[in-house]
């Protein structure tokens, strides 16, 4: 018991001490610029994957396109979304939409009934996206499966950048880049933090051994017969389900780079639909981390602690001054993490961003306060329900994935 105290301590007295800050401050400076570093090296390689780009009149065939789109609860963006699908320029296309959670979303789907190529179904409570993907599947009997979201706006372009790999290089499973938002959020502040905030950067292969798209893939038919049907597993994220099973039947992944090949999705507008995002996304990585990387814990553990820090800063102004400046230290460096994202983004794009202002970076140190927040409360939750409370809580509000 003496030696527990005695550890406590010399902890305490180490925190206490101008060493303390010097030594975080060296280890985040030391980490931050080798990861600068990585960034750069990786950004010149990056350079060198051009997307193929394809006209229609460049196909060398047109197989039949099915499109599959679950939609639950999304209200006037499917309306937008099927439109953006009907309105395709290509000869053998089927969407099959499995709606349900909502008399809106439900009556927007089935005003399209009357297209010719759009098959509607009900989609059950409870079942989340992938039982809604697997119902679909029984409608497919060839060619191409491209898998959506209800939320997205598609255009030629990103259709075409997509399925070309797959007529034209013989590919098997097509990823599309990330998701960009709504034309109308792209000047909105939390949009675009959003956006930025979660681009996913490391080094870049072609065939890298890294998740689908969710939102944006395409695959061949025969993908599908060697599957079955999509894994069931509700304690991991739907994508990452997907690449799971994709991955086991012995297929690579072609992964586009282009930010033209980023589908238009909807993004959070307000506070509460980001902090929702973030819970969910969260807890799918915990639970992955459990079931497939659990070295990956220490990577969230990390992040709590850090986390709890930071949200109890303001406090440590006032009673625990080293402590308090350890915690500006960290908060500095999640800030130069988003700082490389935004160097990323704009490496990706060919035009300047006017929302890219001081206000703009100010607004980061708030964002941060408000994820450490709510990192916490996901560590609460996991602690306190248990994956199976979570899973049940998520189908009671049509969030299963």
């Amino acid at each position: 018991m003496m030696n527990i105290i005695t550890i406590i301590e010399i902890i305490f007295q180490f925190l206490d001490s101008f060493n303390a800050i010097l030594l975080v401050l060296i280890i985040l400076i030391f980490f931050q610029t080798y990861l600068f570093i990585k960034d750069r090296i990786n950004l010149k390689k990056l350079q060198t994957f051009k997307d193929p780009e394809f006209d229609l009149n460049e196909l060398e065939n047109f197989p039949l396109v099915n499109f599959i789109v679950p939609a639950w609860n999304e209200g006037d963006i499917l309306r937008d979304c099927l439109n953006s699908l009907k309105n395709l320029n290509y000869p053998n296309l089927k969407i099959i939409v499995n709606a349900g959670g909502s008399e809106l979303t439900e009556n927007i789907a089935n005003y399209f009934k009357k297209y010719n190529n759009f098959i509607i179904l009900k989609q059950k409570p409870g079942i989340g996206k992938i039982g809604a993907l697997n119902e679909a599947l029984d409608y497919i009997t060839e060619g191409l499966v491209y898998m959506i979201d209800g939320d997205v706006i598609f255009n030629q372009e990103i259709f075409l950048r997509v399925i070309g790999p797959l007529i034209n290089l013989d590919e098997n499973v097509v990823s599309g880049s990330d998701i960009r938002p709504l034309k109308y959020q792209e000047d909105k502040y939390l949009p675009k933090y959003l956006e930025i905030r979660y681009i996913r950067f490391k080094k870049f292969e072609r065939y890298l051994n890294k998740n689908i798209m969710g939102a944006n893939c395409c695959l061949k038919y025969e993908v599908i017969k060697k599957i079955g049907k999509f894994s069931l597993n509700a304690f991991i994220a739907e994508d990452i389900s997907r690449t799971i099973d994709i991955r086991k039947a012995r297929y690579e992944i072609y992964h586009l780079t282009s930010y033209k090949a980023r589908l238009y999705h909807r993004f959070p507008e307000n506070s509460a639909e980001a902090i929702d995002q973030r819970i969910r996304w969260l807890e799918n990585s915990f639970f992955y981390s459990i079931q497939f990387k659990k070295s990956q814990l220490i990577r969230f553990i990390t992040l709590i602690f850090i986390s709890s820090i930071i949200i109890i800063s303001p406090i440590l102004l006032v009673f625990y001054l080293n402590l308090f400046f350890i915690s500006l230290i960290m908060i500095c460096f999640l800030y130069l993490n988003i700082i490389r994202r935004v160097i990323i983004y704009k490496s990706l794009r060919t035009k300047k961003d006017k929302i890219l202002n001081i206000k703009f970076y100010l607004l980061f140190f708030f964002y941060i306060y408000i994820e450490s927040l709510v990192n916490l409360y996901v560590f609460l939750r996991v602690i306190f329900l248990g994956r199976k409370k979570i899973y049940e809580k998520r189908k009671e509000s049509g969030k299963c994935q």
